[in-house]
């Protein structure tokens, strides 16, 4: 059943097993969608502001990118500061496409490395996965351990575009080829709540025809990706669908834009992730920051809610 409110599609598929008396753990999921990607910034920080603990998070594409550093404990306003100051030939070193792509994808990884702090897996204050496909075999990679910037290059690598990654051995592709939103990632990952979040295209019929090579590939892309993504939904509990597609999807143009449209669409889907962990109420930035530390354990009420109705 599907809600459509202010700014967001809300899409809920399935109730949550009963835990006990733990705290329900919460995944998120972040979806594909190149610069319209960044809608998952103000997501993420409506729910820090809102007090919603997140015990996982799963990235593809674009999601990799703000989930990765997001993991590693970055400050979000910093960055929503420093991004819209970035310049192309920040992040795209443009080549002769002779090897899959026309942006080799070197400056990009060391711009994640930055922002990433180096970090490896291991280190990051949340449980974090990206991922990739195998351009060989065509199989999923999740990608879970060593280098986050390794990793999240290979998440990247948008056929046609940016040049595929070599990640152990295997040559790897853009995550969101097959997988555009990771739900059964963080599911794999052990969230009872998954929440995807889908920043991508949607069946929308186009105002007008693509005007270059770059727009032609994006569109085909889009049409691949929404194809498959129609069967993967019911795979988490709620999906939320930011009001992004009037976005630039290509360029850091609407940023402002995308960042406050995550952020609406968390003010409209709160109530309901709310009511899927069994929280009766905000729990504060505070004690959402030390869940994701570590720090405390949360309980729930003795009898969970049902499912709440989208009306």
């Amino acid at each position: 059943m599907e809600q459509e409110t202010r700014n967001t599609i809300l899409t809920e598929t399935q109730a949550p097993e009963e835990t006990g008396d733990r705290r329900k753990t919460l995944g998120i999921a972040l979806g594909a969608g190149s610069a319209r990607g960044f809608a998952h910034l103000g997501f993420l920080h409506e729910l820090e502001e809102s007090g919603v603990p997140i015990d996982y998070l799963a990235g593809s594409s674009m999601g990799s990118v703000v989930g990765g550093i997001y993991a590693c404990g970055s400050d979000l306003d910093t960055l929503c500061k420093i991004v819209p100051l970035l310049r192309e030939k920040d992040y795209f070193d443009v080549v002769f496409p002779t090897h899959g792509g026309f942006v080799r994808g070197d400056r990009f990884r060391k711009l994640i490395q930055l922002f990433t702090k180096h970090y490896e897996f291991s280190q990051t204050h949340i449980p974090f996965a990206c991922t990739a496909v195998d351009l060989i075999n065509g199989e999923l990679v999740v990608i879970d351990e060593g280098p986050l910037d390794d990793a999240i290059r290979a998440s990247i690598a948008i056929p046609g575009v940016i040049e595929p990654h070599t990640w152990r051995g295997r040559v790897l592709v853009d995550g969101g080829v097959i997988l555009r939103v990771p739900s059964r990632v963080a599911r794999a990952m052990g969230a009872d709540v998954v929440v995807g979040i889908d920043v991508g295209y949607r069946g929308e019929t186009l105002e007008s025809l693509p005007t270059s090579l770059m727009e032609y590939l994006f569109v085909a892309t889009d049409i691949m990706s929404w194809t498959a993504a129609q069967y993967q939904e019911s795979e988490a509990d709620l999906l939320v669908v930011p009001k992004v597609r009037d976005c630039d999807p290509n360029s850091l143009r609407d940023f402002e834009a995308l960042v406050d449209a995550g952020r609406l669409a968390a003010q409209d889907a709160l109530p309901k992730i709310r009511a899927l962990l069994g929280l009766e109420a905000p729990l504060g930035v505070d004690a959402a920051k030390a869940v994701n530390a570590g720090k405390t354990t949360l309980r729930i009420k003795d009898s969970d809610p049902t499912t709440p109705a989208l009306d």
